[in-house]
């Protein structure tokens, strides 16, 4: 779909994500989102979900915060 509106599709891993945001491949989800709101801390600290126990599933809002990380990235390319 994208090809035929000849629109630009770029794919980024998780591990390529936070080498350029965290400097470190190998950081955490919720290090990045953490990243993230202290980046922006007035519009996203308070959406920022506590840290998960590895029981527990994803918070709801860590989705926000996996649409940020890929727009700051592609700020970043430029």
């Amino acid at each position: 779909m994208a090809e035929d509106r000849h629109v630009k599709v770029a794919l980024f891993s998780q591990k390529q994500v936070r080498r350029v945001l965290l400097d470190d491949d190998i950081g955490t989800k919720h290090s990045l989102a953490e990243m993230i709101a202290g980046r922006f801390p007035e519009e996203l600290d308070f959406l920022l979900p506590r840290k998960r126990r590895i029981w527990e599933s994803e918070g709801s809002r860590m989705n926000l915060f996996d649409a940020l990380a890929l727009a700051l990235m592609v700020t970043k390319r430029g």
